[in-house]
């Protein structure tokens, strides 16, 4: 089911076409679910759009203005990837969750503000869920990552690195919030957006841990913000369930 959900009429739609395609799957078949609207995102994604369009000379609050008023337009549905975590709770029939970032190295709205989900169906002989190892992101995550894995994690999560497609517009929420910032002008806050670290991309992160065979790595929203993600390493050797 691909780009298609954000023409939905509503989140009950949703459940009910997803609850509807999980009953036509064999055990151990999986649904795909991609290009699905961030609803975490949507006040970055309606702010990054005004701020190109708007004009240099324009000042803070009418670009507050227009983006508040592109939000209040946005007619599409948008998810919360915490749906189907919750989906996987209340169901027996939902084996495993899997909540992607987009991958590529084109910068635009899909790969900035839109993921994929994929369902599987349950089977008797799914493995179980696995207790995770977790790693906060630090400046040396890769010696943090290597330290972790001499105990041989089933799960190993490095949470909370910046996503470098998302820096900036998280910023840019931050300054049109921010109420010390009201007479600055479009160019000046294009100014301060051009100062913000660079962050890291998802397909950097995954590049990093491709040369580890032993373990398969995803790239997923992280709860530390909405401008951070989740590197999750998973051990091939020991297969386990995934709700998130």
């Amino acid at each position: 089911m691909n780009s298609v959900a954000q023409y939905f009429p509503g989140a009950d739609y949703l459940v009910d076409v997803v609850a509807q395609a999980m009953g036509l799957l064999c055990p151990g078949g999986s649904l795909f679910l991609g290009d699905l609207r961030s609803h975490a995102h949507l006040a970055h994604f309606a702010a990054a759009i005004e701020l190109g369009r708007a004009p240099a000379d324009a000042g803070r609050d009418e670009l507050v203005e227009r983006a508040a008023h592109r939000q209040d337009q946005d007619t599409e549905l948008l998810v919360d990837a915490a749906l189907f975590p919750a989906l996987a709770a209340a169901r027996t029939d939902i084996g495993d969750v899997r909540v992607m970032l987009k991958a590529g190295r084109v910068d635009n709205e899909l790969t900035r503000f839109r993921y994929d989900v994929v369902l599987r169906r349950a089977a008797g002989a799914d493995a179980g869920p696995a207790a995770e190892t977790v790693v906060a992101a630090t400046d040396d995550v890769a010696g943090a990552v290597t330290a972790a894995m001499a105990d041989d994690p089933a799960v190993l999560r490095v949470r909370g690195l910046r996503n470098a497609r998302l820096v900036r517009e998280a910023e840019l929420v931050r300054l049109l919030n921010d109420p010390d910032g009201a007479g600055r002008s479009v160019a000046e806050l294009r100014a301060a957006l051009d100062r913000v670290p660079a962050g890291v991309h998802p397909d950097d992160a995954l590049a990093r841990a491709a040369g580890n065979d032993a373990y398969r790595a995803e790239v997923t929203w992280s709860a530390d913000g909405a401008d951070r993600f989740d590197l999750v390493l998973r051990s091939r050797r020991r297969p386990s369930r995934s709700r998130a």
